[in-house]
């Protein structure tokens, strides 16, 4: 709506109304819009200040860590001036108490031992030395020098010893009671010690039949796993046993009783199907006894042939058959052997 001359409304068009209220309050926002603007470039503005004002502190802050770290490389560098100039004193010092400990504290300490002489004459010298360091041109006392020699006499009927010396009374009393005490034994000559001990020998037999027993079966049925286990652990007990022998016993029967026992357990683990352990046991058995051990040359061939080694088996048997002779049962696989490479074409 609008008025005309006289007062009166007229009627105007909308769209044409709308264009002249756009045209009224475009100028409004423009200079609206441009006050943001100006706003949110003081803003910006006092912002990009702010990062200039913190980037200045963070650039002096790293001006002064670099000035820190330059203080240190120069501090470092004097340290090793200093260690420099102190180093080779300080070495001399460790070698001086080196040569101290070596020449002076170690032969007084092996001259306060009464043990080897040899140690005794070194200390002897070194001493000299030490004492002619600490306190020269004074008068050195020898060893010899100190000794006295104590007078000792024995009745030639009793044999019982006795001295002039008083400070000598006590021990020579004690000798002379405990030769008195041996002369009244029944048998003046001990009995030597026995050469082997018969409970170990027990000891080593039993695990030995326990574990042939283990592998006793009937004729037709070979031993089960579980047997064969059990055989086994008894055959490591006698070994065990027959081993630890004290070294005064005679060796010979350590190596009869190992010998055995090795070849024993051999079969064990044959019947276990344990073909290296086998072969193993049994070449154990074979040097402690060779001849006459001719089941365990027949184990490890046996055991080589299990694992495939045929030519090794070839070879161990024939050596076997050297020592034992014609062995029906080294003979027989001796030729299972020798077939079985002529088949291969070995």
């Amino acid at each position: 709506m609008a008025m005309g001359k006289r007062g009166k409304s007229v009627k105007l068009d909308s769209s044409r109304e709308a264009k002249s209220m756009a045209l009224v309050y475009h100028p409004i926002h423009a200079a609206n819009s441009l006050a943001d603007l100006r706003v949110e470039g003081r803003d910006a503005a006092m912002e990009n200040e702010e990062w200039m004002v913190r980037d200045t502190q963070a650039y002096d802050e790293l001006s002064k860590l670099y000035h820190h770290a330059v203080d240190l490389q120069d501090a470092l560098v004097a340290l090793y001036a200093e260690w420099d100039a102190v180093g080779p004193k300080l070495r001399k010092w460790e070698d001086a108490q080196l040569g101290i400990s070596a020449n002076i504290l170690f032969p007084l300490e092996w001259a306060m031992d009464d043990g080897e002489d040899r140690r005794r004459i070194s200390a002897q010298s070194d001493l000299r030395s030490a004492q002619e360091l600490l306190q020269p041109n004074q008068p050195f006392l020898t060893m010899d020098e100190t000794f006295t020699l104590l007078p000792i006499q024995m009745d030639p009927a009793s044999k019982s010893l006795s001295s002039p010396t008083r400070t000598l009374d006590p021990d020579l009393t004690a000798l002379n009671a405990l030769h008195r005490a041996i002369l009244a034994l029944p048998n003046q000559i001990p009995p030597p010690p026995t050469n082997v001990n018969p409970k170990r020998s027990a000891q080593v037999q039993k695990m030995r039949d326990q574990g042939n027993a283990s592998l006793r079966t009937g004729k037709s049925s070979p031993p089960s796993a579980a047997q064969a286990q059990e055989a086994i652990k008894l055959y490591t007990y006698g070994i065990e046993m027959a081993t630890g022998r004290p070294g005064w016993e005679p060796s010979a029967l350590v190596k009869e009783e190992a010998g055995v026992l090795f070849a024993n357990r051999a079969q064990a683990y044959m019947a276990a199907r344990m073909w290296p352990e086998g072969a193993a046991d049994a070449e154990t058995s074979v040097e402690l006894k060779r001849a006459g051990n001719g089941k365990a040359w027949w184990r490890r061939g046996r055991c080589l042939c299990e694992m495939g080694r045929w030519e090794e088996a070839g070879r161990w048997v024939r050596g076997g058959l050297e020592v034992e002779g014609n062995e029906q049962d080294l003979s027989g696989l001796a030729k299972e052997i020798a077939g079985h490479l002529d088949k291969s074409g070995i």
